[in-house]
């Protein structure tokens, strides 16, 4: 959005993130692969973009929540 210089809907987006982004399923499983492109990826994307650390701040929460996935041998981490 930011780079398509959608910046209302940048701007909704980054309230999103900081106020709802929550990564907790019913079955508290999360695929690590997946969330890290995505989700981390992203966030440090938009970090890179526009220098908020907001986005950097979330990135990092999401990297540590997910840091016992990788004593896993099928790549998951369970959030609950």
């Amino acid at each position: 959005l930011k780079v398509m210089g959608l910046e209302e809907e940048f701007i909704k987006g980054r309230e999103w993130i900081e106020t709802k982004l929550n990564l907790r399923r019913k079955d508290g499983v999360v695929r690590v692969f997946y969330t890290f492109a995505q989700y981390v990826g992203g966030l440090l994307s938009c970090y890179a973009l526009t220098n908020d650390s907001m986005f950097l701040d979330r990135a990092v929460t999401i990297a540590k929540l997910m840091k016992p996935a990788f004593n896993s041998s099928k790549g998951l981490c369970n959030l609950l």
